[in-house]
């Protein structure tokens, strides 16, 4: 199956694919999923699929970017840091934003 199927299917899904879901991306690090049916929507329209995904978060070639990211963080102490290859950035949530961000994702979704 495609993964332009895959993610066409994530968006038709009901509202369970809401659900928070997890994505292992190495032995030690897994990544906590949430709106995953808005950020499906969000990556078949900008072309990202799983793979780019995996292949520029891959903990083994960004060690260096999270070292000197860490070394620095914002004025908001999140640690923020671009992946390897700068085609995403990775930013800490604090309960707070990530209260809003889920609170906004419905309405943002529609917007788009």
């Amino acid at each position: 199956m495609s993964l332009n199927k895959l993610y066409s299917e994530e968006l038709e899904r009901p509202q369970k694919s809401e659900i928070v879901k997890e994505m292992t991306l190495s032995s030690d690090v897994k990544v906590h999923l949430h709106g995953t049916k808005v950020f499906a929507k969000l990556r078949l329209l900008e072309g990202i699929y799983h793979e780019n995904i995996l292949e520029s978060l891959s903990p083994e070639v960004n060690r260096q970017m999270v070292f000197r990211a860490g070394e620095s963080s914002g004025r908001s102490g999140s640690f923020f840091v671009f992946t390897h290859d700068r085609r995403f950035m990775i930013k800490s949530l604090s309960k707070s934003e990530f209260k809003t961000l889920i609170k906004i994702l419905p309405s943002y979704s529609k917007h788009i």
